[in-house]
């Protein structure tokens, strides 16, 4: 299976874990490093999301690295090695951002940059953890939030409010992973956990309207465009790479301008696991 077959299946994944609907697709989106250096070239060498608005038009590029792709590609049996952890989560979080902005622009609400942070951090934890979940390894999900959460240290030279706005979007993942965990993971209860999710995302749970006053003042961003959504951060041995600009608020009508620049991709012999999806739709209950 080639890496944009993967990326194709990675993002019914996500569509599926959050009962969500989107004839766009990321693979269509894709930008080739010439594209990010010109437009974002202080953006992160493996991923970012590329946003540009402009009246009722937004104009969205997704970069992955081609490590990152290679890596995605990758048969589902595979370890989890240190790479492949490294380019499924920078992959999950590029396709968690680019549908989350999607999903908001359809329902003319807005976003802001701290709510697609949080949200792809809590994607990465329920990608990863269902991948794990599949093959019968969901005791794991300690492990796993411990190394994406507990271990991350953000690399040097980011601005403080770029700091701050890394950890409180960590920090509200981490205790929404946490509080899966224990109250759905460790019983098994697989059809519970996607209820709430699914509820988790419609509400908007990381927006300001529902978050602590600290934390909505951090939401808050001078927006600039074109804009590079990403992280960069180190995960005790497990390197999360992206970095982050300002995210416009999203309030408009979307029209989704698939990228000419699009270079041939990777055709990786791999795997992604569909099994996944498909014990999503037969565990799952109405949402």
């Amino acid at each position: 299976m080639s890496a944009l077959d993967a990326l194709s299946q990675l993002q019914r994944l996500l569509m599926s874990v959050h009962g969500v609907e989107e004839t766009a697709q990321a693979k269509d989106y894709l930008v080739g490093a010439a594209v990010r250096e010109r437009v974002a070239p202080e953006a992160s060498a493996d991923e970012a999301l590329l946003v540009s608005e402009g009246g009722d038009e937004l104009h969205v590029g997704l970069f992955l690295g081609e490590p990152v792709l290679a890596q995605l590609a990758r048969g589902a049996q595979a370890p989890w090695s240190h790479e492949r952890l490294r380019g499924f989560c920078a992959a999950a979080e590029g396709v968690s951002h680019f549908l989350y902005l999607l999903h908001r622009a359809r329902a003319r609400r807005p976003v802001s940059q701290l709510e697609l942070e949080a949200q792809g951090e809590l994607d990465k934890y329920l990608c990863v953890l269902l991948q794990l979940w599949v093959v019968g390894r969901r005791g794991a999900s300690p492990e796993l939030r411990h190394r994406l959460f507990d271990r991350a240290t953000l690399r040097s030279g980011l601005p403080a409010a770029e700091k701050e706005r890394y950890r409180v979007a960590g920090a509200l993942a981490a205790a929404c992973a946490r509080a899966l965990e224990a109250r759905y993971v460790a019983q098994g209860r697989l059809d519970g956990l996607l209820r709430e999710v699914r509820r988790l995302y419609r509400l908007g749970t990381f927006s300001a309207s529902n978050l602590p006053s600290s934390a909505a003042r951090t939401l808050r961003s001078k927006r600039t465009l074109p804009v590079a959504i990403s992280r960069s951060a180190s995960t005790g041995g497990l390197s999360f790479a992206s970095r982050s600009g300002r995210a416009p608020a999203i309030n408009c009508r979307a029209l989704f301008v698939p990228s000419s620049t699009r270079a041939n991709r990777l055709s990786t012999s791999g795997r992604q696991s569909s099994t996944v999806t498909r014990a999503i739709h037969s565990s799952s209950e109405p949402a």
